[in-house]
């Protein structure tokens, strides 16, 4: 029953860990799709119908996949629950209310 028991508990641990792993694959993998699957998809569409079809944007969507490099530190950030956490510590700035007073 002990046994039981410790194993139950250290396989919630691990489940935990393996749960922020699943977030942070899933997020990177999101993030790399939403930007190569357009060209991808016009690249296939074009080799099986030996078409110009999308040749107009096939250069854009080109370009666009080098932006996967430049959000991927925002990700991996994103991912990061400590940072959150310090974050909503730092004050914002408050917008200050002035009452509007005639001038007599």
């Amino acid at each position: 029953r002990v046994i039981r028991q410790k194993h139950r508990i250290h396989g919630a641990i691990q489940w935990k860990k393996q749960r922020k792993l699943a977030i942070q694959m899933i997020s990177l993998s999101l993030l790399y799709m939403a930007f190569s699957l357009p060209f991808t998809i016009i690249d296939l569409v074009r080799l099986y119908e030996q078409s110009d079809w999308g040749s107009e944007v096939l250069p854009l969507f080109f370009f666009l996949s080098y932006f996967t490099i430049l959000l991927l530190p925002y990700v991996c950030l994103s991912n990061l629950p400590d940072l959150w956490k310090k974050l909503k510590i730092c004050p914002t700035r408050q917008q200050r209310v002035g009452a509007i007073v005639p001038h007599a």
